[in-house]
């Protein structure tokens, strides 16, 4: 089974130069690998984009949930002064009940 597929598109002159130019100065070999290359990088950055909307819902729960235990008087009065100090600068997207 054949593993790639064979697409025709359109560029404006400026991507096309910068396609032919990547090909030109040796660097690759084809049109073809300049826009796959391309298009990887892409993919990676969606990727990472990906991770770090993930990694920043997981520390606003973490956030909720260590003030919410603090408020809730299983923290010392330390951890409720912290909890009450994260309250105050977090961001405004945390909504805090």
């Amino acid at each position: 089974m054949r593993r790639t597929r064979q697409l025709s598109f359109t560029l404006p002159n400026e991507l096309a130069e910068a396609v032919k130019a990547n090909v030109a100065t040796g660097e690759y070999a084809t049109e073809s690998e300049v826009i796959r290359d391309g298009l990887r990088t892409l993919m990676a950055r969606s990727s990472h984009r990906e991770l770090a909307k993930g990694s920043s819902r997981g520390l606003r729960r973490a956030q909720k949930e260590a003030i919410a235990g603090a408020h809730a008087g299983s923290g010392t009065g330390t951890a409720r002064r912290g909890a009450q100090k994260i309250e105050k600068e977090a961001s405004p997207e945390i909504a805090f009940e």
